[in-house]
């Protein structure tokens, strides 16, 4: 009997445990959801590709959502394709962009590198930031059809919203690191557990 509790009390934290991961995963989605239903295409094998890339894509007044090296990027004739690593980004399928929807500026989003801001014409309130080296790389491909605006764009060029509330989960995490290094009951439960 203690067998059969021990699997089921395992199958049911497998199931909790995956469901919160699928959800988490499906709310992360929403933005590109909102992409994909504008810009949805099948993924076909493009004449150039890049393996990797890294971009972020926000919306207007939400945070923004990471790709790290988690996004294959295929430039065609007519457009530039993104399709997220399945493996690294589940439940999002891949997006064509035509050329003609495309705009770019110059923006401040990484600290340690140039990066590029793209807005779409058919969803103007999307926005995808990359590497400028990523999208030197695409304007080189679609021979300059893809341009960038050496200016910035008129909303701003710096995401204070991402930027706090990253700055905030800083905070948390180190008053929690702060709380716990001062608590002397964890420490002398910590040297306890040393001496075992």
């Amino acid at each position: 009997m203690e067998l059969v509790q021990q699997i089921f009390s395992a199958l049911l934290g497998l199931v909790m445990v995956g469901g919160l991961m699928a959800f988490m995963y499906k709310r992360d989605a929403g933005d590109w959801e909102k992409l994909h239903a504008v810009y949805g295409r099948d993924w076909t094998p493009p004449p150039d590709k890049r393996w990797l890339g890294n971009m972020l894509l926000y919306s207007e007044g939400r945070p923004a959502k990471a790709y790290n090296a988690g996004i294959t990027i295929g430039v065609y004739p007519d457009g530039i394709g993104l399709r997220p690593l399945p493996w690294l980004v589940p439940f999002q399928k891949p997006i064509f962009i035509p050329i003609s929807d495309i705009q770019g500026w110059q923006q401040k989003w990484y600290l340690n590198a140039k990066s590029v801001e793209l807005a779409f014409r058919k969803i103007p309130e999307m926005r995808l930031i990359m590497p400028a080296k990523d999208v030197e790389w695409i304007m080189s491909k679609t021979q300059g059809r893809v341009s960038v605006s050496e200016d910035f764009p008129a909303h701003g060029n710096w995401p204070w919203f991402t930027y706090a509330y990253a700055l905030f989960g800083l905070f948390m995490v180190g008053t929690v690191i702060f709380m716990m290094a001062t608590n002397p009951d964890l420490k002398s439960y910590l040297e306890n557990y040393k001496r075992h």
